[in-house]
């Protein structure tokens, strides 16, 4: 009778021991079907008291996670196009390229930059009224993709700067998103003068700003003196500052041609001499 009692012990025992294997190993099965926001499926043992953890089939868990396919599916949020600012600050990026190129005498450079502007058509959801003033910029690019010569290159440049500007005036400006001209130490503190003043010129012309094309017609008229015995330079030299006194006080509708001047007087100084400029560092 002793040995009946103690196997029917053992049996009990084995049986609770495989029990709990079974619920354990349950748990585990679901914390790995269950993400980290779905919701804990309905108990086994919540709708029957009396079945054990060993009969709880596992297919059952595994159902019970999936979401009922009757169930309507949440609204998903209207999703924003890339925002006015984002496009603007990509242009603007494109344009510094412009110049920059320009200035090193790299039309290739710049052309490929300026098709950059042209082809970028913004978004179809676009305010209607601001439609002409992207398309009198994306005009402007286009035809700056096509110059054959630093003349029209800037000009061109000109005509992008007063199409951003006649939109910021309409609608209201950026703040200024200039990354100063990056110059490497030893530089001509003429040169280092100058990228300073077309930093600050290009800032009033498309922000626009008034104290930004002042500040830099100021830089232009107190930058060291270019001394050369190469008559061209000289002359680019002075040319330089009689743009600087002339149009310190030009309106936005005057700023895209002087800007122009000031830049072709830039690079073709740079081609006379056979100035070659470093391209700008990564950050």
């Amino acid at each position: 009778m002793t040995q009946i009692n103690q196997s029917i012990q053992r049996k009990f025992s084995t049986a609770a021991w495989a029990g709990r294997l079974h619920a354990g190993a349950g748990v585990w099965l679901l914390s790995g079907l269950m993400g980290p926001c779905d919701e804990p499926p309905p108990s086994v043992h919540a709708a029957d008291p009396t079945a054990s953890a060993a009969s709880a089939p596992a297919p059952t868990v595994a159902k019970a996670a999936v979401p009922s396919a009757a169930a309507p599916a949440p609204a998903l949020a209207p999703q924003q196009t890339p925002t006015t600012r984002h496009y603007m600050l990509t242009h603007y990026a494109d344009t510094v390229g412009m110049r920059r190129a320009l200035v090193a005498g790299k039309l290739a450079e710049y052309r490929a930059a300026a098709a950059a502007v042209a082809k970028d058509a913004w978004t179809p959801r676009l305010r209607g009224d601001y439609q002409p003033y992207v398309d009198a910029v994306r005009a402007a690019a286009h035809a700056g993709a096509t110059v054959s010569s630093p003349v029209s290159a800037a000009a061109e440049l000109g005509k992008i700067g007063e199409a951003c500007a006649a939109c910021h005036v309409k609608f209201g400006g950026p703040g200024s998103p200039v990354a100063p001209e990056q110059l490497t130490q030893g530089t001509d503190p003429t040169m280092v003068a100058h990228a300073v003043a077309t930093d600050r010129l290009w800032e009033g012309l498309v922000l626009p700003s008034d104290s930004s094309w002042s500040s830099g017609m100021e830089v232009l008229l107190d930058a060291p003196k270019l001394d050369s015995d190469v008559a061209d330079v000289a002359a680019a030299a002075r040319h330089l500052r009689d743009l600087a006194r002339q149009g310190k006080g030009a309106d936005v509708a005057q700023r895209g041609q002087i800007f122009a001047s000031v830049i072709t007087t830039c690079a073709g100084c740079h081609e006379r001499v056979g100035v070659t400029l470093r391209p700008t560092p990564s950050p």
